[in-house]
């Protein structure tokens, strides 16, 4: 496969649960500014708040689990 120049250096890094928060937060406010409803995201916002509240930040996407968890318990 080949690569896009530039992107080799991202390959092996890990994204991060805030990596992911603040991606979905950008999404949700592109989506705001053109008055798209995205019932998703706006679910995902709480989860991913969550997540950053119990210090998942560093973790990676699986740390949704714990988030999940903690929700249930």
């Amino acid at each position: 496969m080949q690569m896009i120049p530039g992107l080799e250096s991202l390959e092996n890094q890990v994204r991060t649960f805030k990596t992911w928060a603040e991606g979905h937060q950008t999404v949700h406010s592109v989506a705001r500014t053109l008055g798209i409803h995205l019932l998703l995201q706006d679910t995902l916002k709480e989860v991913f708040a969550k997540g950053l509240q119990l210090g998942l930040g560093k973790h990676d996407l699986a740390a949704l689990v714990e988030v999940f968890q903690s929700r249930g318990g």
